[in-house]
């Protein structure tokens, strides 16, 4: 009798007279499993589709720690003088850093707004990288968080200062030019200020204990009064949604594969359709399946 590993698909002893520690041995050794397990905990228990995300609370704030310590396995790998291995993970890596230095910025503020982790966990790994600068690494992150501070407070002063505008229009008291010239000097007063005090003072603050049920979102939410600027920051950073994708084709080095009918259309039919299913699919939720299955059906007729 033989076993069969899942992941590896590599023959094991299935004799009674074998027992199990050499399966259990494996389990704990096979690259595959880990390699899965790793994926599953990035993408998620169940794979949905792109128009339709529906994301747990564990993913967005967790993204960065969970892709870090998958670089770290990646990285372990490299070592390996099974050649094999080694051209696995290569090829791994090959994928993992096309993609990691266009999004390793977004995950970084998203994780410093996590008040369980901040700058502390930025350190840790840059540490486990090798990087001996540890501390220049959490000041870049901690500048680039200042400059969208800038950015959120400078919105912020025109939204008000258009209102303000608006509403003393009609006295004639005072002109665009005199109006705008206010708005600048407030802003350069306010401005250091702000964010010294509010990035510092979250900072500054000890992290707080990590438990199963804590609601980051729910978080940020209480403590808006306090953190007003950076609110708004977490509000927009942890509301992107990690797109999911089959975790057999994570680290896949081949292509997409599209089938004919997909290949043919144009990139904005595509982009159409998507945004028409992601329309008709929160529209259905609210009982209005029937408007809008005719109205598709008019939209698919003028394509074709």
């Amino acid at each position: 009798m033989k076993a069969r590993c899942k992941y590896c698909r590599k023959s094991l002893g299935g004799e009674t007279s074998n027992g199990t520690s050499h399966l259990r041995t494996h389990i704990k050794t096979c690259i595959q499993k880990r390699i899965h397990d790793g994926s599953q905990k990035i993408l998620g228990p169940n794979y949905k589709p792109v128009g339709n995300p529906q994301l747990s609370a564990s993913q967005y704030n967790l993204f960065f720690p969970k892709i870090c310590d998958l670089r770290l396995k990646l990285n372990e790998w490299g070592l390996d003088p099974n050649p094999v291995i080694f051209g696995m993970s290569s090829q791994m890596l090959l994928k993992f850093d096309k993609y990691w230095d266009d999004i390793h910025l977004v995950l970084a503020v998203s994780v410093v707004l996590d008040p369980r982790y901040k700058l502390h966990v930025i350190e840790y790994y840059a540490g486990k990288f090798g990087n001996t600068e540890t501390g220049l690494v959490a000041e870049n992150i901690k500048q680039m968080i200042c400059g969208l501070i800038r950015d959120y407070q400078t919105k912020a002063e025109k939204k008000f200062g258009s209102e303000t505008g608006t509403s003393s229009s009609g006295s004639g008291s005072a002109s665009a030019t005199e109006l705008d010239f206010e708005l600048f000097v407030s802003q350069r007063k306010k401005s250091t200020s702000l964010i010294t005090t509010e990035l510092d003072m979250y900072l500054a603050e000890d992290i707080i204990p990590r438990t199963a049920d804590f609601d980051l979102l729910l978080w940020w939410k209480l403590n808006g009064l306090k953190y007003p600027t950076l609110q708004s920051i977490a509000r927009d950073f942890l509301a992107i949604p990690i797109t999911s994708v089959p975790s057999e084709s994570a680290f896949s080095s081949g292509g997409r594969l599209l089938d004919p009918h997909q290949s043919r259309l144009h990139y904005s039919t595509v982009e159409a359709m998507m945004c028409t299913r992601s329309w008709i699919m929160e529209d259905m939720q609210r009982g209005k399946m029937q408007l809008y299955l005719s109205s598709l059906l008019v939209y698919v007729l003028i394509i074709v």
